[in-house]
Order: C-alpha cells, then structure tokens, then sequence
C-alpha cells in the first residue's frame, strides 16, 4: 500500500472482543472494506466471549478536531496526550524468547507458533522437532498427514486441533481463562480480519478487538493492527495518519520492528530524515528486511554515513544468526515442502503463514 506521498508503508499483521467503537473514531461517512459473501452455516458463528469485552470507545484515538473545531486548547491537549520522548522512542526494545528453547525469537512471529491450548508462543524448531518425532512412527507417506495433525504441543502435551470449530472452542476457553489475555484477543482479531476458521469477515469487530488488546493491555501486534486500520483505513476508520504514527511508535517501542519501519517512513515524509534514520538502522538491527534495504538506498543518496550503515549491518546479520537457528531453518524448510503438498496444513503452520494479511 503507497501513501500519498513517496513512500512506502509496510502494511501487514500476523496472528490475536467488543462492541462497536463510537462514531467519533470511526466517522459517519467512513466506509468498511466490503465483506465476502457469506458462508452458512459458518458465517453466523461468532467466538462466545466476543459480546463479553467492552470496547474502550473514544478512549481509542482522539481525532484532531478541523476548521472550526480547532483550537489552540485541543492541539495542546492532543500534543501534551500524544507526545513520546526521544529516550523512550528510541531507548532499547525488548525481545521475546521461546517457552522452550529461550532462544531468541523473530519480532514477526514468522518463526514462531500460537498454541491455542495453552496460549503460549513456540518457536518453529521446537514445534517441528516434536512433529519429526511423531512422524518418525509413522513409516509409510499415506499417514505422514496423520503424524502431522496429530503431534502435540511441545509445551503443554496436549493434542493439536482437527477443525476451525476445535480451534474456536480452545480459543474461547483461554478468553475464558483470562478475558485480558492480548495475545488471545489479537489472534481472534486477526481471523475477523481475514474471515478465518469458519468466523464471518468482519474488521470492524477486528478493529475492535485490536483496540482492547492493543490500547489497553498493550499487546504489540495489535497496537500495530490499529495503526493500519488507521492509516489504510479499514473497517470504518477515517484515514488519521497521525494517531498511526503515534500507534505504530507504541508498537516499535514494545519492538515490532515493522511499526518501527512506518514511524520512519512518517519522519521522513514529514522531512525528519534525521530521526528516520534512527528508525530505519533500529528496523535493520531487529531484521526487518525492507529497512536494510532502505539504509543502502539512503547511504547512495548522502543520507546515511558508512558508520551508520555499517552499524546496522552488523546487527542485522547479528539478529540472523540469533534468530535462524539450524533447528528453526530446518523447520522452515519442511513447512515449506509441506505447504506446496497441502493448501492447509493447520499444525505446522504459524498462523502468520498461514494466513498472513497481505493488504
């Protein structure tokens, strides 16, 4: 998706309950994406805990009021509620590990599985060494498929699912268990969006869902959702470019390196191509590709000094080697070969690759 201006935003989610947002937020006159037909009898179901969370409303994202509207006391007041300092922004981002491996993980989740019967993140290697020793059993090809819907979570031993309404039912469970578990909120957001696991496509739910997970518990993917439904805009948003910059910086600050890729596109078409080169070279470190890319496209230009480029470089390859194990690029390779036999692998896929959102 092209902004307005030059750039390019990287637009894009992987795989996480409420009621409608206000009017304020969304605008009257804005538009939804337009729905596929719908599917009976599976377009009717909807995940039982979704009535159950109240949507944060106007507590969202304020739009800055225009004409005459405005005043001097609302820009104060959206500059002192919206306003992040340099140290904060650009301080050190956190980084997630596998439950069992503590190995560092990916910030995309592209090496990485959301269990649904324990809600705990598992990193590729560790899942495909548990589906390797299942089918290690199996000996003849013709039940290949069967070891690989059958292995079980690595974490927790429990079996995988077989059907979309499995997966639902374990999903409502862990919303059950906790109705402020991010991830969980994020997940179901995230089949809304794309009319998943026999759920109705529905992003104004989705944004609703991103709202609770991402501005009140904080979840990073979600806050990072919302701020693509703000700047696309998608299910009913008006186009607000800057409560996306302000949520794509939230996003970057609990390291999602891609929302730290758009709050760099954002300087520089704002023409802060200072601070947005901090962001690119923290993109780059953390191993978004798109921000290597881009710092030898700004060194060529005069914009980024040899010791900036190669500073980013080093941590690039640095992120590489912590993050793509032998296991873990074992692993990929198999999903992969196993992808092109099935058009849905349910197990072994990570739901960011199995259904990842390519607006």
């Amino acid at each position: 998706m092209t902004s307005r201006g030059r750039k390019r935003v990287a637009v894009g989610e992987s795989a996480g309950a409420g009621t409608r947002s206000s009017a304020r937020l969304r605008g009257e006159s804005a538009q939804a994406l337009p729905d596929p037909e719908p599917k009976k009898p599976d377009s009717e179901r909807r995940a039982s805990n979704v009535n159950d969370i109240d949507s944060p409303k106007d507590e969202v994202a304020r739009v800055k009021p225009t004409g005459d509207e405005a005043s001097d006391a609302d820009d104060a007041n959206l500059e002192e509620n919206y306003t992040i300092s340099d140290e904060d922004l650009f301080g050190e981002t956190p980084r997630k590990e596998c439950e069992i491996c503590n190995v560092r993980m990916g910030w995309d989740s592209s090496n990485a599985n959301y269990q649904l019967c324990c809600g705990k993140e598992i990193c590729n290697g560790c899942l495909h060494s548990m589906i390797q020793s299942g089918i290690k059993s199996f000996r003849k090809d013709a039940l290949r498929e069967k070891a690989l819907k059958h292995s079980d979570c690595p974490y927790c031993g429990v079996p995988c699912f077989d059907t979309d309404a499995e997966a639902i039912e374990r999903l409502d469970k862990l919303l059950e268990k906790d109705p402020n578990d991010g991830h969980a909120l994020h997940f179901l957001a995230f089949q809304y969006a794309n009319g998943n696991m026999g759920l109705p496509q529905d992003m104004e739910l989705a944004n609703d869902l991103w709202i609770k997970a991402g501005t009140e518990l904080g979840f990073v993917d979600a806050l990072n959702s919302l701020a693509n439904s703000l700047y696309l805009p998608r299910g009913g948003f008006e186009r607000n470019r800057e409560m996306a910059h302000y949520y794509y910086q939230l996003a970057a600050m609990k390291g999602h390196m891609q929302a730290r890729y758009n709050a760099g596109v954002y300087e520089e078409e704002s023409g802060s191509m200072e601070r947005a080169v901090k962001h690119y070279v923290i993109s780059a470190k953390g191993g978004f590709d798109p921000a290597e890319s881009k710092l030898r496209q700004l060194s060529m230009s005069g914009h980024v000094s040899k010791e900036e480029l190669d500073d980013a470089l080093a941590g690039y390859k640095k992120y590489q080697d912590e993050v793509l194990t032998d296991d873990r690029r074992s692993a990929n390779r198999s999903f992969q070969e196993e992808e092109k036999r099935s058009s849905r692998v349910l197990v072994i896929q990570p739901p960011s690759v199995l259904s990842r959102m390519t607006v």
